[in-house]
Formats: C-alpha cells, sequence, structure tokens
C-alpha cells in the first residue's frame, strides 16, 4: 500500500506520463486487493472448519450423554419409572 501510495507520489513529481505511473500505481494496489481477499477466503475457510470440527465433538458428547441416560435408565425399578410425587406408586417402590 505504500509503495503504490509512494508510486502515486513520484508520478505527481515527475514529468514522465503520469498516465502510466497512475496504471502501476492502480495495478500494485489492485495486486494488494487480490492477496488480502484470498488472506480473508482463507481465514474464512479456516473458520468453518473449526466450526465444523466443534460441532462434530459436541455431537459425539451428546451421544455419549444420551447413552449413559439410556443405561441408567435401564437400570431404574419398572414401577419407578413413571414417577409421580408424592403418589402411592412412588412410596411402593421407595423412590
Amino acid at each position: 500500500m505504500r509503495e503504490a501510495s509512494e508510486t502515486m507520489r513520484d508520478s505527481e513529481n515527475s514529468e514522465g506520463d503520469p498516465g502510466e505511473a497512475q496504471h502501476e500505481s492502480m495495478r500494485k494496489l489492485a495486486s494488494l486487493y487480490y492477496v488480502l481477499m484470498q488472506g480473508q477466503q482463507s481465514m474464512q475457510a479456516a473458520m468453518e472448519q473449526f466450526v465444523a470440527e466443534a460441532l462434530q465433538h459436541l455431537a459425539h458428547e451428546l451421544l455419549t450423554i444420551s447413552e449413559r441416560q439410556e443405561r441408567l435408565a435401564g437400570r431404574i425399578p419398572p414401577t419407578c419409572r413413571t414417577f409421580i410425587p408424592w403418589s402411592w406408586a412412588a412410596r411402593r417402590c421407595g423412590c
């Protein structure tokens, strides 16, 4: 960016073709813009990859929790599975 700015300044002070110097400055600015856009796209792709991996990890954790809940639910006696507070069934099974 600084180089393009200096080229523009030099073109204004020189007696050469100002159009050529301006064209060169525009070319350098366009090149810089292209590099910046490539960097932005790379960062965006990296962020999307990070989010995908985080979501995959979260899904794995949720599946693990769900499996644990199912195992625990299987260990609860059938009479206590439909727990109703203060009901005779809850008192009967000792819940």
